[in-house]
């Protein structure tokens, strides 16, 4: 809902005041344009979620008069530029983007129903509602046997006429059929038909008679329609690969070789060091299958006390992780060999490969700790922070790889090898009053060795505000900006959310503290609402240099 204030049953008291800025400015001067409406609110859902972040643009007669960031689902003095005399009363509606989908104006509306209107001197608390999204689920499987084999001849199936296809993203449904498949490469005179097997998973069945015989390894490709799930407007799998094999074909045997062929003890030698716990085991001739476990492979000479975990890794190969108590200690090199068996690949009949050798190394001698320091400093907005950081080991500088981040936003840092590095940084936007906090994450990297991290903040102050001497006249005393700006201090009185006047005193704001009066409260106010802005060019007039503050009186 919406709440607004309005200022015409005031307009002879501000007419008198405008009269006075006037006589008090020189001759030249022209006096500014009233100030335009501005907003403050939030942006959500239809089901209460706030939109955390996104682009608001304001609009009056569809041409747009404002636009805006919307910060952690709310949006601070949006100004909406508009013309006197031209866009009063006009209804002002809003359209919202969130990555990248648009959507199509929204009206607002206020306490008692009626619509937001551009008028000068409006200030109003929005809520702006979108309609709720949805991503449609896209369809992902793998192929769990993914062989038909062809029987002798090639041109009949053999009694391995299936392929399982296990679908992890999205709920096969009960009469799933071919026809919620693209199969393509199938041998000419072979055809297939489908059902729901067990748990997630669709069973397709290949028959019929090849033409010519299959004297290759057929590769097949089948994609997942969406209409093979129950998920309302799902979208089609990538594609599956499957082989249709001829007779003929002989069993390979598993090969590899050791991408990692290193574990090391942590000191003590009894618990195996976190940082350096895996063999990579490269397979060369197989391919890997999906689930791959410790099953599927044969250890020997591990020490007493470990044992060994197995899972597919990046690419063709399978990743062992070592864990568990050594006894006694690990206190020389020990030479384990590994063994992939034939389950381990998708292959039919695969043979079990040679012994792979690999190593459980016992604990290095401690060498000198890697440490890093970092100084950074806080700045206001519109001036970046300096960020250093230096890394020695011992008493001696060491060059590392430097990575630093603030607020999740990645920083290239200068140099982004060396002993030392220097980064600056400060944020494109910045709509909360007074100050705002920044993670900062400052990470070496040492060949050889695990990265160290330090962290901090960084702090990022606005334009700031201070209230001194309210009783029958009173001040606001402004610091902290930027450089020194010709402007005008606005400020609105109420009773409760009932405006009772407004004054708007031209000043020069420089960047120390400027003590601004405004001379006699109205009678019965009992907050006052401070703002500043500097009057711009006839496109831009009104320039808001800090949020609205507000203060009991």
């Amino acid at each position: 809902m919406c709440f607004k204030n309005r200022f015409r049953f005031i307009i002879g008291l501000l007419l008198t005041v405008l009269m006075t800025l006037t006589l008090a400015m020189p001759a030249t001067a022209e006096a500014p344009p009233s100030p335009p409406p501005a907003c403050d609110g939030v942006v959500k859902m239809e089901n209460g979620t706030m939109v955390a972040t996104g682009t608001l643009t304001a609009l009056v007669d569809n041409e747009v008069k404002g636009t805006q960031t919307i910060v952690d689902g709310q949006f601070l003095s949006f100004i909406i530029t508009g013309v006197e005399g031209t866009d009063e009363d006009k209804p002002i509606t809003f359209k919202v983007n969130i990555l990248g989908i648009d959507y199509n104006p929204i009206s607002v509306t206020e306490k008692d129903n009626k619509p937001v209107t551009w008028n000068p001197w409006e200030v109003y608390t929005l809520t702006i509602t979108i309609p709720n999204t949805s991503t449609p689920t896209k369809v992902t499987g793998n192929a769990t046997d993914a062989d038909v084999n062809m029987d002798t001849g090639n041109t009949a199936v053999s009694a391995n006429n299936t392929w399982v296809l296990n679908i992890t993203q999205g709920t096969v449904k009960g009469d799933v059929s071919a026809s919620d498949l693209d199969i393509s490469g199938m041998p000419f005179g072979l055809s297939a038909t489908a059902a729901k097997g067990a748990a997630n998973s669709i069973v397709i069945t290949v028959a019929g008679t090849a033409s010519p015989a299959v004297g290759s390894t057929a590769n097949v490709s089948i994609v997942v329609k969406g209409s093979a799930v129950t998920e309302t407007e799902a979208t089609d799998s990538a594609a599956i690969a499957v082989m249709v094999n001829p007779a003929a074909v002989a069993p390979i045997q598993v090969a590899g070789t050791a991408g990692d062929a290193a574990v090391t003890m942590a000191s003590g030698n009894t618990a195996v060091s976190p940082g350096d716990n895996t063999w990579t085991i490269d397979i060369t001739q197989g391919t890997v299958k999906g689930v791959v476990s410790a099953s599927d492979l044969i250890l020997t000479g591990m020490p007493a006390g470990l044992n060994a975990a197995a899972a597919k890794g990046t690419g063709n190969a399978i990743v062992v992780t070592v864990a568990g108590a050594a006894s006694p200690a690990v206190s020389t090199v020990a030479n384990v060999g590994i063994v992939v068996k034939g389950s381990a690949v998708t292959e039919t009949g695969a043979t079990d490969s040679a012994s792979i050798a690999v190593t459980v190394n016992p604990a290095q001698p401690p060498a000198d700790t890697l440490e890093i320091s970092v100084q950074a400093a806080s700045a206001y907005r519109g001036q970046p922070s300096t960020i250093s950081a230096s890394a020695v080991k011992g008493d001696d500088p060491v060059s590392v790889a430097w990575q630093v981040s603030v607020g999740g936003e990645s920083v290239a840092p200068i140099p982004s090898t060396g002993t030392e590095c220097t980064a600056s940084w400060s944020p494109e936007t910045f709509l909360l009053p007074v100050e705002k906090q920044y993670d900062l994450v400052v990470t070496a990297t040492s060949e050889g060795e695990p990265p160290v991290t330090e962290t901090g903040t960084i702090t990022f102050y606005n334009y700031s505000i201070y209230v001194e001497g309210f009783g029958s006249g009173g001040s606001a005393e402004l610091v902290n900006l930027d450089a020194a700006v010709e402007g005008h201090c606005v400020f609105q009185f109420f009773n409760g959310n009932t405006p009772v006047g407004c004054k708007v005193v031209p000043c020069t704001i420089g960047t120390g503290e400027n003590s601004i009066p405004c001379g006699a409260i109205p009678l019965g106010a009992d907050k006052v609402k401070i703002s500043v802005v500097k009057f711009g060019s006839e496109e831009d007039p009104w320039k808001t240099l800090s949020s609205f503050y507000e203060f009991s009186l």
